[in-house]
């Protein structure tokens, strides 16, 4: 019961910084290889679930410096924006149970199926149009 409430509480905090704050920090470790969003409070029997794959971690290792830990400011939006350093995701397509698909045309790497997990619900309260994001230099 304990865990559910964990849970709950993680999906509020959310809610208040997409409201609220209208952006937030969302970090990234790198454990065997393999990218996981590391999310403060989340329980650590479910941290498989936090697996980043497929393009999302191509994303996030392109992004990261080299560093095996990286935070990024997201900004969720429901329309576009313009600024200086901002990566831009667009959503495809996306379900409540079937996650987020998202394009994006960073780079010269074709990323035009990054999947988000619906973890990201709890991360950001939502699948949003858009996802702006930038790497916060530590």
């Amino acid at each position: 019961m304990m865990t559910y409430l964990k849970l709950f509480w993680i999906f509020i905090k959310a809610q208040f910084c997409r409201i609220f704050l209208r952006r937030l920090n969302v970090s990234f470790i790198k454990v065997d290889g393999s990218w996981y969003c590391d999310i403060n409070g989340w329980p650590e029997k479910f941290f498989p679930n936090a697996l980043m794959v497929g393009d999302a971690s191509r994303l996030i290792q392109m992004n990261s410096g080299g560093r095996e830990y990286v935070t990024f400011e997201v900004i969720p939006s429901r329309k576009k924006r313009s600024g200086n350093n901002l990566i831009e995701l667009t959503q495809t397509s996306s379900s409540t149970t079937g996650g987020g698909y998202y394009k994006t045309d960073f780079g010269n790497a074709d990323l035009s199926n990054i999947w988000l997990c619906p973890v990201t619900l709890f991360v950001l309260g939502r699948y949003p149009e858009y996802i702006y994001f930038r790497r916060i230099e530590k």
